[in-house]
């Protein structure tokens, strides 16, 4: 729940283990999951990286990662 719920959808603040870049990975990876680019991939949390790799996500996750850093970087 901490992961889910604070770190990928930001319902509350989970303090410095937002900007750890496995974490950062992991929750951008889970926000690709809730858009309709691949079809629902990834279906795992913290491999969903992984998953991702194999449907040729890579830059789409790469593009994720970096507009989660930018927005948390304005706020």
């Amino acid at each position: 729940m901490f992961v889910h719920d604070g770190l990928v959808h930001r319902r509350f603040s989970v303090g410095p283990i937002a900007n750890v870049p496995y974490l950062r990975k992991v929750a951008a990876a889970h926000q690709l999951h809730h858009s309709d680019k691949f079809e629902g991939v990834p279906y795992g949390l913290f491999l969903g990286h992984k998953e991702l790799e194999k449907v040729g996500g890579v830059e789409e996750l790469d593009n994720e990662i970096q507009r989660r850093i930018k927005q948390s970087n304005s706020s």
